[in-house]
């Protein structure tokens, strides 16, 4: 499938890869394209600049779903160019460690971290009904 890589490796037209979501008109996904040999040198070069601006003019809001902080630099290239970042962290497989060294390391490069989502915690079904006896709940303490 053609993706964000296959538009800053070639000359095609990103709106040509740029899908429009089925759950809503106003929703569209570009996918990651194929692995490329040198992700960092594609994501940091001038092409990506280039599409980070026209996707900021074109769109309300742009989000870029990177690989672990930890390890790749995937999310710290693209961090440089975003308002912010909302971390996801999968409670059954972050531990606080690499957590705490994430976060040191997103203070030092200046990153407005906006949140964080905790993802596959044990025990709780989550879905709208546990969201609405939680916010429920917790508004009336």
């Amino acid at each position: 499938m053609r993706g964000l890589s296959n538009v800053i490796t070639t000359d095609i037209d990103p709106n040509e890869v740029i899908q429009r979501s089925p759950f809503d008109e106003n929703l569209f996904v570009l996918t990651a394209g194929q692995n490329p040999p040198d992700p960092i040198k594609i994501l940091s070069s001038r092409k990506m600049e280039n599409l980070v601006d026209q996707f900021q003019n074109a769109f309300e809001l742009t989000i870029y779903d990177t690989p672990p902080c930890l390890g790749l630099a995937d999310s710290s290239i693209l961090t440089t160019c975003a308002d912010g970042m909302v971390m996801v962290i999968g409670m059954d497989k972050t531990g606080r460690s690499e957590l705490n060294q994430v976060l040191d390391n997103l203070k030092i490069s200046d990153v407005s971290v906006l949140g964080m989502i905790a993802n596959g915690v044990k025990g709780q079904t989550g879905g709208l009904d546990y969201y609405y006896r939680y916010r429920y709940y917790s508004s009336n303490r």
